[in-house]
């Protein structure tokens, strides 16, 4: 599909795009003339920029500064500059997840008619309300080439139409840039760095529009975790969106709660492999306990990676306080459970960066 030195872009934008496409554009680089845009979408280095020097990546050739805005603003911003920024020659154009970085990148090179491939193709949680099911489903359906991180996804393209010759199942990304970073970090360091001096703790992510921007839902997490802090303490990462919101609606958290600024990937792996379980509202982190052996409590009512679910290795536990809490009781109370939900195999497997380059230069998938 690519010849010599061919030109192809990458955007980017946010903490996951960089984190899950870490180990896709070292290999680009080594056999195409590469273009990576940045959006700025997430636009504090604590956010972004860190992610970039600890994983090691070559800065972007173009970065946007799209900033925050609402959604229609920003993916608006953001198909424009793309547009702009795109090299003349660019032949394909990569894009990952279902961000509004995602959408608008799509969206600047299906306008322009170049071809787009989408990274993490077929994931659904099948509820449109949640503004990433809408980006993942418009790009799934404007992407020429759809690298589905598994079966359940490549079975959710072929529902809906998308035609089987263009759908490649790969493995998903994040697999080998969590692996290389767990090999060089510790839980003992993190615990020092950032004075927490628990035992055990868990750890927790909060950060989806669905759950900051529904005043009930964020009451009702709150609450859980609070509720939680009595019996594990809660090492809890804010988010800046999350941060707003709590400060605004005048939510509190428990003594037993330790906020911290958002931190690197460093840290936050680090954190993850010390922690008794995880709290998440976010589908990375899902993958990333699954790859750690970490029980990983889900705080939404649906997830698009049903397959750790269905293995026993995550748990949907919504996030009305008192489901959340008896589930959590149970599991430190039935130690057996704990490790049993530790010891279930993830399914994730390595390579998938190095099978999506095999498909872009015309090879077979071993």
């Amino acid at each position: 599909m690519m010849g010599d030195r061919e030109s192809v872009a990458i955007v980017l934008g946010t903490r996951p795009e960089i984190i899950k496409l870490s180990s896709l554009i070292p290999l680009l680089d080594e056999i195409c003339k590469l273009t990576v845009i940045h959006t700025g979408q997430h636009y504090d280095f604590e956010m972004d920029g860190v992610f970039f020097d600890e994983l090691n990546l070559r800065r972007p050739d173009y970065q946007l500064k799209v900033g925050s805005l609402g959604a229609l603003e920003q993916i608006t911003k953001i198909t424009l500059g793309v547009r702009k920024t795109l090299p003349s020659d660019v032949q394909l154009v990569i894009v990952q997840g279902d961000t509004n970085t995602t959408l608008g990148g799509a969206l600047a090179a299906s306008k322009m008619k170049i071809p787009v491939a989408h990274v993490e193709a077929g994931c659904r949680s099948f509820n449109r309300a949640m503004p990433e099911e809408v980006n993942r489903i418009l790009v799934d359906h404007i992407s020429s080439l759809l690298f589905a991180p598994d079966m359940d996804s490549r079975k959710h393209l072929l529902d809906e139409g998308i035609d089987r010759q263009n759908i490649f199942v790969v493995g998903d990304t994040v697999v080998d840039a969590c692996k290389r970073m767990s090999m060089h970090v510790s839980a003992q360091d993190f615990k020092r760095e950032f004075g927490i001096d628990s035992e055990r703790y868990a750890l927790a992510t909060i950060h989806r529009a669905e759950t900051t921007d529904c005043l009930e839902r964020l009451r009702n997490v709150a609450a859980s975790l609070n509720l939680v802090s009595e019996m594990i303490d809660i090492v809890l990462p804010l988010h800046p969106r999350t941060r707003k919101a709590l400060e605004t609606h005048r939510i509190r958290l428990g003594k037993r709660v330790h906020i911290l600024n958002p931190i690197g990937y460093r840290n936050f792996i680090a954190a993850l492999k010390g922690a008794t379980m995880v709290f998440t509202d976010s589908g990375g982190v899902q993958k990333e306990a699954g790859i750690l052996n970490v029980p990983c409590l889900i705080l939404r009512d649906e997830t698009e990676w049903m397959d750790m679910v269905k293995r026993g290795k995550n748990i949907i536990v919504g996030t009305k306080p008192n489901r959340v809490t008896k589930i959590v009781r149970t599991l430190l109370e039935d130690k057996t459970r704990l490790e049993r939900m530790k010891k279930q195999p993830s399914g994730l497997k390595s390579g998938a960066s190095k099978n999506i380059v095999n498909i872009l230069i015309g090879k077979k998938l071993e």
